[in-house]
């Protein structure tokens, strides 16, 4: 989670650290970097609502169901999470910041499962094929980076709820990731491949990561920030690519 501090704190950016009983530990960006934490930031959210407002507009343009699915899939993943990631210091309640992603992520997951495979409660569509021999290897890696994931938190963790959800996005987040980045292989598709970068960036590595930088213990402050916002700018840029190229 990346903060950004109201204008009368010394420091302007922090990426929290420690546990919940010790909160208010975090890793400052110093002073130098300041500047270049807040370009990234701005970046990240005009490329999230440049994302949203071109898969409306591609929306509106063709109105296919499934293509409709693949926009409301893509604006809850890379768009809605947004404020929740990156925020001014006081302004989003602890409880909003840790559910809203998951959430939102997951629904949003789940949409573009629907927009790969059809809606599973209408005729032609395509879920046997995504529970066939071919796909285990894909599923059995995600459920390994979910029980990783989980494993790692709860180190610092204790909520089943919170963990739970983590296992959750990263199980369902490196499916589809997985999933992309099979039919982009196999039918030579950009949208694909940046469609599962931008998973991975997104929905997939930041928990694992957030676990770790935890962990870690004291983490140089400028190296945890870029790491995160990198990730955030990335997969911002990735998913717009993604329509783009659709």
């Amino acid at each position: 989670m990346i903060t950004v501090a109201p204008p009368q704190a010394a420091a302007a950016a922090a990426v929290p650290l420690a546990p919940p009983a010790q909160a208010d530990a975090a890793a400052t960006v110093p002073e130098p970097f300041v500047g270049v934490f807040v370009a990234a930031v701005a970046l990240s959210v005009l490329l999230g609502v440049a994302t949203a407002t071109l898969a409306v507009v591609r929306y509106r343009r063709r109105g296919d169901p499934s293509l409709r699915a693949f926009v409301v899939g893509l604006v809850l993943v890379a768009v809605a999470p947004l404020p929740f990631r990156v925020f001014v210091v006081g302004t989003v309640p602890a409880v909003a910041r840790d559910a809203a992603p998951p959430v939102l992520q997951t629904a949003g997951l789940l949409a573009l499962l629907v927009a790969m495979y059809g809606d599973p409660r209408t005729e032609g569509h395509r879920w046997r094929e995504a529970v066939a021999a071919r796909d285990a290897v894909v599923v059995a890696l995600a459920l390994a980076a979910a029980v990783a994931t989980v494993a790692l938190a709860a180190r610092y963790e204790s909520s089943v709820a919170v963990l739970s959800a983590a296992g959750v996005v990263v199980a369902l987040s490196a499916t589809v990731a997985g999933q992309a980045a099979r039919a982009a292989y196999r039918y030579r598709s950009r949208s694909m491949a940046t469609l599962s970068a931008g998973i991975l960036l997104l929905a997939t590595l930041p928990v694992p990561v957030g676990a770790l930088l935890r962990t870690a213990g004291s983490v140089d402050g400028a190296l945890a920030v870029g790491v995160v916002t990198g990730a955030i700018l990335l997969g911002e840029a990735a998913m717009f690519a993604t329509l783009a190229f659709r």
